[in-house]
């Protein structure tokens, strides 16, 4: 529970004033676990994607699709209409075999980073340490390391799956 702590009858208690609201936090688990649940919890599980992420791959994907519809009755524009037709799959590209195994990779990468951040918040906000801004930067350090590796990982099994759709299109002629 969390607020401004106000005198009332003699007693200290948490209350709720103008300028700050209380906060309760229902909990099942250690006390001592709790700022670090509540951080990690507070904490978007991937801070690349968002509310407009999807839209996004509507739009550019409905873009794509134009394209490869303009291009598709002209010969000569065979690699515009392929490349577009590509570009159409490009968001899909992870999640599809073999690359799945990279985007999984990717995901638990990215996971870990997303803890190494919420223990480099708790050491910055903690005044039990000694050294917290070696300690802090260190986990910062460490998360950056698991996002650049993660996003190696994703990357890797996207262009592998760019590469076999472009072996069958190759191998059919396309």
């Amino acid at each position: 529970m969390g607020g401004c702590l106000v005198n009332r009858s003699a007693r200290r208690i948490f209350s709720t004033v103008v300028d700050m609201p209380l906060i309760i936090i229902f909990y099942e688990g250690s006390e001592d676990a709790l700022a670090v649940h509540a951080v990690r919890a507070g904490r978007l599980h991937n801070e690349y994607f968002n509310f407009l992420t999807p839209y996004g791959f509507i739009l550019g994907a409905f873009s794509q699709i134009i394209i490869a519809i303009v291009y598709l009755s002209r010969p000569a524009y065979m690699m515009v209409f392929v490349s577009a037709f590509i570009a159409f799959f490009t968001p899909l590209l992870p999640w599809i075999p073999p690359g799945v195994l990279f985007a999984t990779l990717y995901r638990r990468l990215w996971f870990q980073a997303r803890i190494y951040r919420t223990n480099r918040d708790m050491i910055v906000y903690s005044i039990l340490l000694d050294e917290p801004e070696a300690n802090a930067k260190r986990y910062n350090r460490k998360a950056y390391i698991f996002e650049v590796i993660a996003w190696l990982f994703l990357l890797a099994g996207t262009c592998i799956n760019i590469f076999f759709i472009g072996m069958i299109f190759l191998q059919f002629n396309i």
